[in-house]
């Protein structure tokens, strides 16, 4: 059993096992989690825009940005200088994303 401040943690036999736990979320965190500033600076001549803040494109086009839920980035083409770099970058970084056309027939991109 360990404690870790007030709470018991029963399946952590040693202080390594916390050690390994720590590690690996530091791991996952690294190399998993992708935040704005890593994205930035994978493509930094296109204008990143969190989904959050899209409402307006959103309500424009007559989609559901619930459906988006579990994304959190969006490119849009008309701010992208070169589509196919921006593909690319994303797929040789391994980084999932969605390529959708909007109602005026431009394409974004949801990370």
């Amino acid at each position: 059993m360990f404690f870790l401040g007030d709470t018991v943690f029963p399946i952590l036999q040693t202080k390594y096992d916390v050690i390994w736990i720590i590690i690996v979320n530091l791991i996952i965190i690294k190399y998993f989690n992708m935040n704005y500033n890593k994205l930035q600076s994978l493509l930094p001549n296109d204008e990143l825009h969190y989904i959050s803040d899209s409402t307006q494109f959103f309500i424009d086009n007559q989609i559901k940005s619930k459906k988006f839920n579990n994304n959190t980035f969006i490119l849009f083409e008309y701010t992208i200088e070169d589509f196919n770099h921006t593909t690319d970058t994303l797929t040789n970084n391994n980084i999932d994303y969605t390529i959708y056309t909007d109602s005026y027939n431009l394409d974004y991109i949801i990370i």
